[in-house]
């Protein structure tokens, strides 16, 4: 109908329309968590740096900067919960060796202690 706010207007298959795009954007933005799904999962596991030693170190040998990095390694063949991330190297700069590592050794939390 012509008035003076039909210009403003919008006629109900124009309005369905609109409702149905409204719903549709808020399942696009989903719920909010940002967290990995599906194959997403599998390759953020592969592409994942860990903390392996760069040079082989005897049992109470300081660990630094200079004898490990981050690397990614094949993680199938170890206890990915054992292993450091490459996010804590700052966290064990200094720590001693508990056993003989290797070069491309994974570091875990069990290898290492605080130096006192």
């Amino acid at each position: 109908m012509e008035g003076l706010d039909h210009h403003f207007s919008i006629d109900p298959e124009t309005m369905t329309a609109y409702v149905a795009a409204v719903w549709r954007i808020e399942a696009m933005l989903g719920n909010g968590v940002k967290a990995p799904i599906g194959p997403e999962h599998d390759i953020r596991i592969v592409v994942q740096r860990y903390l392996t030693m760069m040079i082989d170190i005897a049992r109470g040998d300081a660990i630094g900067r200079t004898n490990m990095a981050p690397r990614r390694i094949d993680a199938s063949k170890v206890d990915r919960a054992a292993i450091l991330s490459s996010n804590q190297a700052s966290r064990i700069v200094g720590w001693r060796a508990t056993r003989d590592l290797e070069a491309g050794d994974a570091i875990a939390f069990a290898d290492i202690e605080p130096a006192c």
